[in-house]
């Protein structure tokens, strides 16, 4: 696993170390040094140290997620009915969460590559704030709308659009969507700052008016350039695949313990 798993993906040390722990214990009990091995086994990038490891043991312990068993010099912890709740409802939580994100991800790398999308299903409204922390939102809009106008989509000369239209359509290829105040924050940045849009408030029939009924927008040339869009293209591309191979590790963490736990319980 990427050493950039942490808490800027949702999972402290300890939340994976917990997880592998009471994976680990669902079917039996095991010894510390057994346990620890394991952890090394599926986090080899994020190595903790053996006291680190032990003192969290002791405080799953107290929170009442294992208990303990003497058998000489050696502690043999065993996972109790409170421990299989939290590791189920980990499991429910972070790989749903994760697999939905990274659905939008892929799709959003597909559309950047020119590959074939797989099928697009709306991101719950829940897991929006956490995939906003993993990747520039304000990128994804501004690309987005830059496809959207060079494609010709909207079928005039000159593309253009309201900034609901484009949330729409944003929902609509990508199954993943911001709110239209935020949008249009962006298309207004776009325009102020990259010069990449210009736009023009127009009445309730799509007429130029002084009063501020809705802004409709279009490419300048300089947004037009085919430079500019491949160079945001690329840079989308490279954070989206960064995200992706960390969440790929991270779900192939929850995978290998869930088929380990269930091998285990086939041969019981």
């Amino acid at each position: 696993m990427s050493d950039k798993t942490n808490e800027s993906y949702g999972l402290s040390q300890k939340d994976f170390f917990t997880f592998i722990v009471l994976n680990s214990l669902e079917h039996k009990e095991l010894h510390g040094a057994d346990l620890y091995r394991l952890v090394l086994e599926y986090v080899p990038n994020k190595q903790p140290s053996r006291s680190n490891f032990y003192n969290t043991l002791k405080k799953l312990e107290r929170e009442g997620l294992l208990s303990t068993r003497v058998d000489g010099k050696k502690i043999y912890y065993a996972i109790t009915a409170k421990g299989k709740e939290t590791k189920s409802n980990f499991y429910e939580e972070h790989y749903s969460k994760f697999k939905a994100i990274k659905r939008v991800l892929d799709i959003f790398y597909a559309d950047v590559k020119g590959e074939k999308k797989g099928p697009i299903k709306p991101l719950k409204d829940e897991y929006r704030v956490f995939f906003s922390k993993l990747v520039s939102v304000r990128d994804l809009i501004k690309y987005a709308i830059l496809k959207e106008l060079l494609s010709g989509s909207y079928g005039t000369k000159k593309p253009r659009f309201y900034v609901k239209d484009m949330r729409d359509t944003i929902k609509q290829k990508y199954g993943w969507d911001s709110s239209v105040s935020y949008i249009y924050d962006i298309a207004h940045l776009i325009e102020e700052e990259d010069g990449y849009l210009v736009g023009k408030w127009v009445d309730k029939d799509g007429f130029e008016s002084s009063r501020r009924f809705k802004r409709i927008y279009q490419l300048t040339d300089e947004g037009a350039k085919e430079a500019v869009f491949r160079r945001i293209s690329s840079d989308v591309a490279s954070r989206i695949e960064e995200v992706r191979k960390v969440i790929t590790s991270i779900l192939e963490v929850f995978d290998s313990l869930e088929k380990a736990s269930a091998n285990k319980e086939k041969f019981q």
